[in-house]
């Protein structure tokens, strides 16, 4: 075999791989910090995102679901939320570019979601209903928030 015929067989094989690792990359097939070509800052991230639903008129007890998750977030979570591990996102569910999330997450009402955001993934999340059981006691509340987003993050 010539050295022509190997480089251009070298060349076609590179050409083959890089299809195909584009086409995975894409696909979702496997995460591109999985795959040595690229820098993975150019690619999103496995994350954790918790949304706080509300709507336009706020009572005090939902500002206090607000208040107790934020001091959950902020004192339990502080290191995943500055690495970017976690997000806390508040939402008014009912302006126009939201809507969209009463249909996706199921809302009937304000909500604490959690989402498991995998690029090239469908989502995996999970409503914290009894937010509604413990927002009359802060401590307990509280530590229901550090337990769920807790084990969420044990995902990543």
């Amino acid at each position: 075999m010539t050295a022509k015929k190997i480089t251009t067989i070298v060349l076609l094989a590179f050409v083959a791989i890089s299809v195909a690792v584009f086409i995975a990359r894409q696909a979702g097939i496997v995460p591109a910090n999985l795959i040595p070509f690229g820098s993975s800052s150019d690619s999103p991230h496995h994350k954790i995102i918790a949304y706080y639903f509300h709507g336009a008129v706020r009572c005090q007890t939902c500002l206090n679901i607000e208040s107790y998750t934020d001091e959950a977030m902020k004192t339990h979570f502080a290191d995943d939320l500055a690495s970017g591990k976690l997000e806390w996102r508040v939402i008014n569910r009912e302006e126009p570019p939201n809507e969209h999330f009463v249909e996706d997450y199921q809302l009937y009402s304000q909500a604490l979601i959690l989402v498991d955001s995998i690029p090239g993934k469908p989502s995996e999340w999970k409503n914290l209903e009894a937010i509604w059981d413990y927002v009359g006691d802060k401590a307990t509340f509280i530590e229901y928030i550090h337990t769920e987003v807790g084990q969420y993050l044990r995902r990543l």
